[in-house]
């Protein structure tokens, strides 16, 4: 007599490895999803990063050396920026390095750019 279906074991290991399959899938799926909201935050924060140089720019056309901080709201959330201005080894440019940051305390650099502004 010959058997048709499949035993109790053969199903539990069946079980076993699509089980597996999906909690690979999910897992891969959180991943992506982090990726995705890392990638606008530093988006947002060079965004953030290119205003305050421009600001900065035009309120000054040769700023003074130092250091300058300031906040501004980009998407939904309230973001963090600190710009040294650096001499170079040429008296008439400046070096301008933003950092920007999500907490007040400027723990954690989310993003930022840099400028070179000739004397005018």
């Amino acid at each position: 007599m010959r058997r048709r279906g499949f035993s109790l074991l053969e199903v539990l290991i069946a079980l076993v490895l699509v089980s597996l399959a999906l909690v690979a899938i999910v897992r891969a799926a959180g991943i992506g999803g982090d990726a995705v909201g890392a990638q606008r935050s530093q988006l947002l924060a060079s965004w953030v990063a290119d205003n305050a140089l421009v600001e900065l720019e035009l309120a000054e056309a040769f700023p003074p050396l130092g250091e300058r901080v300031g906040r501004a709201r980009m998407g939904p959330d309230q973001w963090h920026w600190r710009i040294v201005v650096q001499a170079t080894d040429d008296p008439e440019i400046r070096r301008l390095d933003v950092s920007v940051y999500r907490d007040p305390a400027r723990s954690r650099r989310v993003g930022g750019q840099s400028a070179l502004v000739s004397r005018p």
